[in-house]
């Protein structure tokens, strides 16, 4: 494996979903009695933590195989051009650019991305757009071992 980014969510998503969740559940159990009120605080934790947990299952897996992004795989025979995209870029592409049959993985916390054209002309989606932390350093990676593959 040469790059692996996970896409989980910042702390500070944590702190504002726990810090407004619970308490509001807190609240309404209290209406109810301190036992409800304990169980509902708890329970929203859970949920939160639940949620927010699944955010961050997507990676960014580029190997021997290909370039993968969460189950999905883009193998090296069907690796087109890589574009590093900046924040108004990404917005763009998201926006008023985005191609309807695009294969997205886009994080809201995460403002800049990487477009990935697909070189497969039986491959529905004419490009993937991934977000990520190092866009720069995914699409590098992307780029060296593609040319290694081939």
């Amino acid at each position: 494996m040469t790059y692996r980014e996970r896409l989980a969510p910042p702390a500070w998503w944590w702190v504002v979903g726990l810090g407004v969740g619970v308490p509001t559940f807190f609240a309404i159990g209290f209406l109810i009695g301190p036992w409800v009120g304990l169980a509902c605080g708890l329970g929203a934790g859970v949920l939160i933590a639940f949620g927010l947990s699944a955010f961050g299952v997507t990676e960014i897996v580029v190997d021997a195989a290909g370039v993968r992004v969460g189950r999905s795989l883009l193998e090296w025979p069907y690796v087109g051009s890589v574009e590093v995209l900046d924040a108004p870029a990404t917005r763009q592409a998201l926006g008023v650019e985005a191609d309807a049959r695009a294969h997205v993985v886009q994080r809201p916390w995460l403002t800049e991305a990487v477009r990935v054209q697909v070189a497969d002309p039986a491959d529905p989606h004419p490009y993937w757009l991934i977000s990520s932390r190092a866009p720069a350093r995914a699409a590098a990676e992307i780029g060296h071992v593609r040319q290694d593959a081939r």
